[in-house]
């Protein structure tokens, strides 16, 4: 018998605890997919049942999140403690900056404590070795949906009237949305229409997310997994998910997803050779890279594009004071809906973000390929989007991602640690 000092004894008091078999399968597939699907159901139920409004959604979102660290605490694994201290300290740091500035958001935790929480339910479900498979019918189930939306726009919006539900609860008014003459969301169409493939005779698609951007954040998250665990899919399963992602993707019209996609296609293939630490160096690159562009080719804001979403972003940097910077000011709050790094910053001050990144892309628990390059295509994904938006923080796809995230690591980890323990029990007994 082993004793619990050799290194498979101590593999064995490491290991995960697993989930109680397919029950726990489901039940984690199930929560992810509610949570992509979340405001697609209750749009749905503001549409045809009853008028819903945002205390509706906090407490849809509060049960979705509650389900998943329930179901993480089910299967604990010792890779889990540091995320949920990162978890309670961000709670105290929300906390204690909120009483300084004499106003508690509930949003900025929930947009917080969504990580370490998905991140732990993807460390608990990294026993399964086929999540793709069990993932697929949803992907397949929203490019249908997206192909109903382009080929039904009117019975589309007959059941999921979205411009409605984002004004009972956003707040929004109708004036917000620019065309009066679609009850879609307002970035479905442009005044300028689409840019991938002009000639296609539909709007921006949305699919289950109700909004593009939303759609093309998700294109992203997927083509991210692909990148790290293409070379453990079998070749239908890859070309599935990956034929229908480039499907949603032109769906989207997503510009920046499509860069961003061939960034991650760079970090696949070069993924594995960079340094564990390299994820960290993502978002101080892309905000030089940002101030650096409006600096040398004259961006302007004002213009819903690219130039102009990079070039406000440069500017809102530029007016953070000392109180902002330090997270005590809240002045700038309503004008960082276009730019998610400003938006952090007045949400955790500069020391906050820096000590949560630094910790988010610097704890990884393996040496493995697929981690790494997880963690990189992770690193370019929230660092691209911070520049011009706050979407990131959406749950229909921060959740798939945090997810992705803990499960890389479990995953890797277990079998390079399996390497060490069955290195141990040939030393223990040598083959005859």
């Amino acid at each position: 018998m082993l004793s619990s000092g050799t290194p498979v004894g101590e593999l064995r008091r490491a290991a995960p605890v697993p989930g109680s078999g397919l029950w726990f399968a489901v039940a984690v597939v199930s929560c992810l997919a509610t949570s992509v699907g979340l405001n697609f159901v209750l749009c749905f139920v503001d549409s045809n049942v009853v008028e819903l409004n945002r205390s509706h959604v906090i407490a849809a979102e509060l049960v979705l999140i509650s389900t998943a660290l329930l179901l993480a605490a089910s299967s604990w694994h010792p890779l889990m403690r540091p995320w949920l201290l990162f978890a309670v300290s961000a709670a105290v740091w929300w906390l204690m900056l909120g009483l300084l500035r004499g106003e508690l958001e509930p949003k900025h935790a929930r947009d917080i404590v969504v990580i370490p929480v998905f991140v732990m339910l993807g460390i608990s479900a990294s026993t399964d070795r086929r999540p793709a498979q069990k993932w697929l019918p949803f992907h397949l189930l929203i490019f249908l949906v997206m192909v109903y939306e382009a080929l039904y726009p009117t019975s589309f919006t007959s059941l999921f009237n979205v411009k409605q539900y984002y004004i009972h609860t956003r707040g929004l008014q109708a004036s917000d949305f620019w065309n009066p003459d679609t009850e879609l969301f307002v970035s479905a169409t442009r005044p300028d229409e689409r840019h991938l493939f002009p000639s296609l005779p539909f709007h921006r698609l949305s699919s289950v997310f109700l909004e593009p951007v939303s759609l093309e954040n998700y294109v992203v998250v997927v083509a991210i997994f692909l990148a790290a665990f293409r070379r453990r899919l079998t070749p239908w399963i890859f070309w599935t998910f990956a034929s229908t992602d480039a499907a949603l993707l032109v769906g989207s019209d997503g510009r920046l997803g499509a860069s961003l996609c061939g960034l991650i296609a760079v970090i696949a293939l070069f993924g594995g050779w960079l340094p564990r630490s390299a994820p960290i160096a993502a978002l101080p690159l892309a905000i030089l890279s940002a101030v650096v562009m409006v600096a040398m080719l004259g961006f302007q804001s004002g213009s819903d594009d690219f130039p102009g979403r990079i070039a406000y972003t440069a500017e809102l940097l530029g007016a953070l004071g000392t109180l902002d910077l330090m997270g005590l000011s809240s002045s700038l709050a309503n004008l960082s809906a276009d730019s998610g790094i400003v938006y952090l910053i007045i949400s955790y001050s500069i020391l906050g973000v820096a000590l949560g990144w630094v910790f988010v892309f610097g704890t990884i628990s393996s040496r493995a390929r697929a981690a790494t390059v997880l963690r990189c295509g992770a690193a370019i994904y929230l660092s691209g989007n911070l520049m011009v938006s706050a979407s990131v923080f959406s749950i229909k796809t921060a959740t798939l991602l945090w997810f992705l995230v803990g499960y890389a690591d479990g995953l890797t980890w277990r079998e390079q640690r399996n390497r060490v323990g069955f290195g141990a029990r040939e030393s223990i007994h040598p083959c005859p």
